[in-house]
């Protein structure tokens, strides 16, 4: 069973019983500049390989944890204008 995931990566949904073992995993840049995680897996209990191709924007989230930062500080800057005006 091949599953590919566009967009957003879905997770897996496995039963408790179910192990799960990495076979590979990589970057792909089908598109330049743009870089995708790849995973394929396999399924320990059955006798079932199961590719699981997670195919997830890297730099989107890299643009996401960058808005993070930038949000902390700002609030950290905030913070510190009105401890300063609090003293005045």
């Amino acid at each position: 069973m091949t599953r590919k995931i566009t967009g957003s990566a879905k997770p897996h949904k496995l039963k408790n019983e179910e192990k799960i073992k990495i076979i590979f995993a990589g970057l792909k840049e089908d598109v330049p500049g743009v870089k995708r995680l790849i995973i394929r897996s396999k399924v320990l209990d059955e006798n079932l390989i199961n590719d699981i191709y997670l195919l997830k924007d890297i730099n989107q989230e890299e643009k996401i944890k960058k808005e993070e930062k930038k949000k902390k500080k700002k609030e950290k800057r905030n913070l510190n204008l009105k401890k300063k005006e609090s003293m005045n």
